[in-house]
């Protein structure tokens, strides 16, 4: 009876872990609306560089064809994009921006985010900050 009970208590352990697993990732996938083909698509046609000097980092960028009504600039200090933070909301025809980081010690990667009409999000990046 013992075994029977400890055997319950590990696999009713295990389901646990299992569903809850489940739920934070289908939690994560919704967290940015799906691209559409056409966008993902145009991600290759952009560009985005940084270039770091002390606590200073220079982006410069080109943007796919398309009527992007809004680009945000994206910072992590990993090239994830679990908690990345948006660092700047750019200006219609912004082309660069300069970026001063607290932590000099720490690597950086950058994104643009693009956002078009219908709020179909394009990214561009991870681009690591290097001197």
């Amino acid at each position: 009876m013992n075994n029977i009970i400890k055997w319950l208590f590990v696999f009713g352990s295990i389901a646990s872990i299992v569903l809850s697993s489940t739920v934070w990732a289908a939690s994560e996938k919704q967290s940015e609306p799906k691209q559409p083909e056409a966008a993902a698509a145009a991600q290759t046609n952009g560009s985005l560089k940084a270039g770091r000097k002390g606590d200073k980092v220079t982006l410069t960028w080109t943007l796919p064809e398309g009527n992007w009504r809004r680009v945000e600039i994206i910072r992590n200090d990993k090239p994830d994009v679990k908690n990345r933070k948006r660092v700047k909301v750019c200006r219609r025809g912004d082309i660069a921006y300069v970026d001063t980081i607290s932590d000099t010690g720490k690597q950086y990667w950058y994104w643009l985010k693009l956002f078009d009409k219908d709020n179909a999000i394009t990214n561009i990046g991870p681009v690591k900050a290097e001197e």
